[in-house]
């Protein structure tokens, strides 16, 4: 398909990254800590390896217009749900701001 180019380009970063990545976070060597949660692996990568099989499959067998379709979907109710949190967030932030004014200042607005 057309996007091979992109997914390659993808791999070799996230790679990349995760090779020479890790060196950003070192602790100190003297100081004991787990490199790896091992508990929080053990839930996510079967999901992880299960969503990629799946998508793989799912993208060899369906055409084009139906893999945009959903994409289009799926980016729109994430971007529904990202604004809803917003605006709970705004509307939280702003009836605590109006909260705090003195009261001769709620009188006036």
């Amino acid at each position: 398909r057309e996007r091979d180019g992109l997914v390659l380009a993808t791999v070799f970063g996230a790679s990349l990254f995760s090779t020479f990545g890790t060196y950003l976070w070192l602790k100190h060597p003297l100081v004991p800590h787990r490199r790896i949660a091992y508990d929080v692996v053990v839930v996510l990568m079967p999901a992880t390896l299960m969503g990629t099989t799946v998508g793989v499959f799912l993208n060899k067998i369906c055409p084009n217009w139906l893999i945009m379709v959903l994409l289009v979907l799926l980016c729109a109710v994430m971007g529904k749900r990202t604004l809803d949190k917003a605006r709970k967030g705004w509307a939280k932030e702003s009836r605590a701001m109006y909260e705090t004014l003195p009261q001769a200042e709620r009188d006036d607005s």
